[in-house]
Parts: structure tokens; C-alpha cells; sequence
């Protein structure tokens, strides 16, 4: 294959390093102490991103004692919206951030003289930001000599102007009513159960009001103590909330801090709570005070905004309802080809421990099957895998059948002689949570005889779901026609696969370009590239050309099926492993002749299909810690891209979320070929 055959998804995106301007006031200049912007000088919206970077470079000849101290302030029109991790040639320094004061405290081990060390702080415009305002930064940084001398210095970032209409004349403060919560925050748990669940605040009709210092405050009594909430009930710590400060936390109150929140743009946001009712719990409903408050940060009091309660209904002990369904995954296959048949499963909260869920399926002639995986969960923190799996050989299958351990290697079957199993049995580890059918999935995956004949039924039916209920004891579902599907042999249809790719960062917070970053500092993105299924997408493959400087670790790397389409940015976290055909994966670099390097994951070996989860497709997820290390100060590019090394593709339009990802030939001069040089990587040209 030439680099002309070879084409991806490319995205061009911006960084931008350690690019100052000088500090507006400074005092005596014993810290050099600089605080810069980036070079931004406007701001046009409450998404706008600013980083701003403070430096201290102690001169040479003056040396600092340890435990010096930098507190880096946001003007009130400027929220926090990450704090890099220190720099590595800050040996011993500690950092803590206050979101009440709007302050990042920085106490420094050995400030070497003649060193700079750098901290940088990601903002945007404040709920409370107006057109006047400023928009500035100002670090001041204490210590002493050895022999006792005070050192202090003050430095500003230069003032920043408002254009535009979106960012408004004034604020108004929140007010009862303005804001509300999408419903009581309430769970059903039997004694001895968990959850995690949440409910969301959001604003109310179109006028947009702001916390001053948004707090969420839980007062407990005897009945329903601090003991049964296992985390929260906060707000959830992504985007605006990815720092909480706590102000109270014991029998009395639990309350976090989160600064200002709100303001122009449109907010809804999750509670979240955690519950486990202690065992031995009496049935009835338990309740105390929720309230979300604003504080005033200069001394003007609280005000409660939303008054609500945590509610917690321990119920009368009854069966567990489990709902089963093996309807998922593609109706046709042709011969010699993979296919995944997927089981969900579905039950609201049992009262107790539920044992040996057990799932019996048949298989039918002409089918091999060569991979189990999958497991239960409640997708908010309870979940159960498969802790036994067992074959049959018997032409009938059932509890009478000679069963033997299903050996596996992982979740790949590795019977020497698949076409031998007529039948599969999978019980879970025992569980006490309910089940989400969305994050409940089993996939069997199995390959269709070669010899089968075009319009062969594939009968794939599920002989008995059993499972040992805390209430009514030994429990078998009755027979239903959402237990079988049917698989039709056809010709393989061919055809053009289509795919989808983006990126994200960690958890699907803020973005991980197009803002600024120090010298020594890291973040995380997630890049996927998934099969839609229209076809199989064969040895896939992410790469990101990286300026000179930066360097990076793989900290995952998968092939799987999400659960929902929306999930894509959780990686693999929350999906289902593909286990057939093998999946043989790594990852590796590059340097190219201009100094960048070219980052990679690939497949080597294996496939993306349709797959059986809800949503359809299959892709192959990493996540990358990224690490600017010795880059040049401003502004720089980064292309990432996902394709094939073998297969072309069409893009899907629906899917495809990243609308900046636009399909060219790596050859191309406004695609890879913008990199100078060229490489070779796994028998291909790739013009760099």
C-alpha cells in the first residue's frame, strides 16, 4: 500500500505553552515573579478559555529558605477551571486550592536561585463576570533568606477587555426560586444495600442569576445519620464543580463549597449521593434537611436558595422482578464470518443478596463460539461478573447435562475444539444491587461455520434463567419469546465500513486543547475510533503528531462496545470487551525529521464490528496522559487521526460527534503532509 491509499480522520487542534506577558505592578524584584496570560487580551463569552501561568525565577545570588509560599488570586470574573499538576523540578511543594477566596496556595520546597518554576491555572469568565471587570490575576510570593531576611514580591497579569454581547452589564444574585432541583433527592434500599444516585439543579425559566458561594449543606439526625451517606450529597466533581472545599463535616452538618457558580450561561448540573442503610434497618422512609445555600463570601451570611430533604425508604421485604432479554446483536451472518449475541438483564432493588444468577443457553450447530464477557451492574456502583462459566457437549441441554469448566483465557474461550459446545452455562458472583439493562450485558461472541449453507436459521435460544432470591428462595423465569433470536446465514454484503472518531478528556470535563499548558505540567485525553457496524473495519488505528517537547503515556488501551452511543467519552470503563476474534493491540512513537513525534495505537490483529450492546458499534478507546516538557513557548498545533491501515471507510454523519474530523489522505499537504519527512510503521509509508 502507498501513503496516497491510506487516509484518516484528522483533527487539527491548538495548545499553547508557557507564553507570558509581563506583570503589570511588581514589587522589589527578589522573586522575579511574572504572571502571564498567554497573550490573550480579550474575552467574548463564558466558555472563553484563559490560562494564566505564574512564574518565579529567584535571582541568582539570592537564596530562598524552603517553605516559601506563592497565593495566586482570581479577580471574582474569573472561575477555576484546573490547576496543573506543579512542575517536576518543584521538588517537595504542595499545593491546595480554596474556592471561597478564589485562591491557589503554592508552598515551595528549595526554590533553587537561578530555577523558574511554574504554576498554571485554566479559567473562563465567572458567573459573576460583567463588561467592566478586568479579568486579572495577581500571585504574591513570601519567604526568607537563610539568615532570616523577609522576601516578598506582588505581580499582576495585565487587564483583559470584554467584547461582544454576551457577557453582561451586571448580575443578579441568586434568589429563592430561581433555581430548583429536578426532583427530591429520594432512594429505595433494602438493609444492608448501596447505591449511588443523583438528582440535578438547574435554573428556572430564562433569567440567570449567581451564587456568590454556592454550598450544599445536609444537616442529620439520630434516624438517618452522617453514617449512611457514603459520599455526598454533593454536586458532581467535573466541569464547574472539580473542586469542592469542605466546611463542615461530622454528626452534625455535612457541607462542600464550590465558590461562584451560575451567571450567564444556561446550568444544569448533578447531585450526587451515596447510600448503604446499615443492616438490620427497620421498613419506612427516613429523612433529613438538603439545602443548597449561597454564602457570602465577604460576611454577609447565608441564604437558603432551595430547601429540599434526602429521603431514604427502607421497604417491606419482597421477591425480587428480574427482567431478561437476548434479543441484541446482528440478525444475519455470513459463513466463516464473527457474531455477537448479547443478553441484558434488568431488577429493581432486591431486599437482600441475590445468589447464583444463572444464565443456560444452547447452542446451535454450525456455531463456535469463541468468547464470554460482559457482567451486571446497576450503573451506579453495584455490579456482579461472571464468576463461574461451564460447556456442554450433550445434544440435550439442561440441568441434567454433563457440564465441565468453559476454559478461557480472559474472556476468550480456548477449547481446543469449540464446535464440540452445544451449550453454555454462566453464573454471576452473588449481588445485593439493582440492575440497569443499559449497563447489564452479556455478549457471547461466536464464528458461523464455514460450510453453512446461504439461508441457514441459526436458532439462539436461552434454555433457563434461575437465581436464589432473599425473600421467595429458588426462582426460575418462565420461558419468553424475548429469550431467543434468530441468526440468518447470508452472503457476506461487503460494502464500505463507516466509522465515527473523536476525543475527550478524563471524564469528559473541559476540553484538553485549544488552552494553555507549562512546561512540566500533563493532562489526559481519551481518543476513540468506533465501527458503526455497516461493515467489519479491520486493524484500526489513533495517532496524534505532537510539537517538539512533548511526551506521552499510554495509560489504556481497549477494543470494546460501549454501552451507548453517549458513552463513548467513558473509553471502556463502562462496556463490554470484545473477546472474538482475538484482539491484539499496543502502541508506540515515532520522531520525525522536523522534531515532533507521531504518537500511535493500533490493531494489529482483529476487527470492529456491529457488536451486541445498545449501541451498536465497537471501537478501539485510549486514554493519553499528555506532558509538555522542554516545548517552545506559544502557541502550537497537534493533528490527531484515526483510520485504517487497511480498509477504507465512510465517515457516519449522526455519530461522527466531532464535527472537526473530516476525512483526507494522509498525503495530502493540508493533512499529514504538512510534517515534514517521511516514516515507515508496519510495512506502510505514512507521509509525516
Amino acid at each position: 500500500m502507498v501513503a496516497g491509499a491510506l487516509v484518516a480522520l484528522l483533527v487539527v487542534s491548538g495548545l499553547q505553552v508557557g507564553l507570558h506577558t509581563s506583570p503589570a505592578h511588581a514589587g522589589a524584584n527578589d522573586f522575579k515573579l511574572d504572571v502571564g496570560s498567554g497573550g490573550v487580551t480579550e474575552v467574548s463569552g463564558y466558555a472563553d478559555q484563559i490560562s494564566f501561568e505564574t512564574r518565579v525565577s529567584p535571582e541568582s545570588g539570592v537564596p530562598v529558605k524552603p517553605g516559601a509560599i506563592t497565593k495566586i488570586t482570581l479577580d471574582k470574573s474569573l472561575r477555576m477551571v484546573s490547576v496543573d499538576a506543579l512542575p517536576a523540578n518543584a521538588v517537595g511543594a504542595t499545593k491546595v486550592w480554596d474556592p471561597q477566596s478564589n485562591t491557589l496556595t503554592v508552598t515551595w520546597g528549595e526554590l533553587l536561585a537561578g530555577t523558574t518554576f511554574g504554576v498554571s491555572i485554566s479559567t473562563t469568565p465567572s458567573a459573576s463576570a460583567t463588561k467592566t471587570d478586568t479579568f486579572q490575576v495577581t500571585a504574591v510570593t513570601t519567604g526568607f533568606t537563610p539568615d532570616g531576611t523577609p522576601l516578598s514580591q506582588t505581580a499582576t497579569s495585565m487587564p483583559i477587555a470584554v467584547t461582544g454581547s454576551e457577557i453582561a452589564d451586571g448580575f443578579s444574585l441568586a434568589q429563592p426560586g430561581d433555581w430548583e432541583l429536578s426532583s427530591v433527592p429520594k432512594v429505595r434500599l433494602a438493609p444492608g444495600g448501596s447505591t449511588v444516585s443523583s438528582v440535578s439543579l438547574r435554573q428556572v425559566g430564562s433569567k440567570r442569576t449567581a451564587f456568590q458561594d454556592l454550598q450544599v449543606e445536609t444537616l442529620w439526625s439520630e434516624e438517618l445519620s452522617a453514617g449512611w451517606a457514603t459520599a455526598g450529597p454533593r454536586m458532581e466533581a467535573s466541569g464547574l464543580f472539580s473542586t469542592m472545599t469542605t466546611v463542615q463535616d461530622d454528626s452534625v452538618a455535612r457541607i462542600y463549597s464550590y465558590g461562584v457558580v451560575g451567571g450567564g450561561a444556561t446550568l444544569t448540573a448533578p447531585l450526587v449521593f451515596s447510600i448503604k442503610v446499615p443492616a438490620g434497618t427497620a421498613p419506612g422512609t427516613y429523612s433529613v434537611p438538603l439545602n443548597i445555600v449561597d454564602n457570602d463570601p465577604n460576611g454577609g451570611g447565608r441564604r437558603v436558595i432551595i430547601s429540599s430533604s434526602l429521603n431514604v425508604e427502607v421497604p417491606e421485604p419482597e421477591p425480587a422482578a428480574l427482567t431478561y432479554s437476548a434479543t441484541y446483536g446482528p440478525n444475519q451472518v455470513a459463513p466463516g464470518a464473527a457474531f455477537d449475541w448479547g443478553q441484558r438483564f434488568n431488577m429493581e432493588l432486591p431486599s437482600g443478596l441475590v445468589k447464583n444468577l444463572t444464565v443456560t443457553l444452547a447452542v446451535p450447530e454450525g456455531v463456535m463460539p469463541g468468547g464470554l464477557s460482559g457482567a451486571v451492574s446497576s450503573g451506579s456502583g453495584g455490579s456482579a461478573g461472571i464468576k463461574k462459566a461451564e460447556y456442554t457437549s450433550d445434544s440435550t441441554v439442561d440441568g441434567s447435562a454433563n457440564w465441565q469448566a468453559l476454559p478461557r483465557n480472559g474472556t476468550t474461550i480456548t477449547l481446543a475444539d469449540p464446535s464440540v459446545i452445544t451449550g453454555i452455562r454462566y453464573v454471576f458472583s452473588d449481588f445485593s444491587t439493582s440492575l440497569n439493562a443499559t449497563y447489564s450485558n452479556v455478549v457471547l461472541s461466536s464464528k458461523a461455520d464455514d460450510s453453512l449453507a446461504l439461508g441457514t436459521r441459526l436458532p439462539m435460544v436461552t434454555q433457563s434463567v434461575t437465581f436464589d432470591d432473599p425473600v421467595g428462595g429458588a426462582t426460575s423465569l418462565d420461558h419468553a419469546a424475548q429469550f431467543d433470536k434468530t441468526v440468518t446465514v447470508t452472503a457476506d454484503p461487503g460494502g464500505t465500513p463507516s466509522i465515527a472518531a473523536s476525543d475527550t478528556p478524563r471524564a469528559n470535563n473541559f476540553q484538553s486543547f485549544d488552552q494553555m499548558y507549562g512546561n512540566g505540567s500533563s493532562f489526559d485525553s481519551r481518543f476513540f475510533v468506533a465501527s458503526t457496524g455497516s461493515a467489519i473495519f479491520h486493524k484500526p488505528y489513533i495517532f496524534m503528531v505532537a510539537p517538539k517537547g512533548m511526551a506521552r503515556t499510554v495509560t489504556s488501551l481497549d477494543v470494546c462496545s460501549p454501552f451507548t452511543l453517549m458513552q463513548q467519552h467513558n473509553g471502556c470503563n463502562l462496556g463490554t470487551p470484545v473477546s472474538y476474534p482475538k484482539v491484539v493491540s499496543g502502541s508506540g512513537a515515532v520522531p520525525l525529521s522536523n522534531g515532533s513525534t507521531l504518537f500511535y495505537s493500533q490493531v494489529t490483529e482483529g476487527e470492529l464490528r456491529e457488536g451486541a450492546a445498545a449501541s451498536r458499534m465497537q471501537q478501539l478507546a485510549t486514554l493519553w496522559n499528555l506532558n509538555p516538557k522542554t516545548m517552545l513557548a506559544g502557541k502550537q498545533s497537534v493533528l490527531v487521526g484515526m483510520g485504517s491501515l487497511t480498509d477504507d471507510f465512510t465517515v457516519d454523519a449522526v455519530r461522527n460527534q466531532n464535527a472537526r474530523y473530516t476525512k483526507k489522505s494522509l498525503a495530502d499537504d493540508t493533512s499529514f503532509g504538512s510534517f515534514a519527512g517521511w516514516v515507515t510503521r508496519s510495512g506502510l509509508h505514512l507521509q509525516a
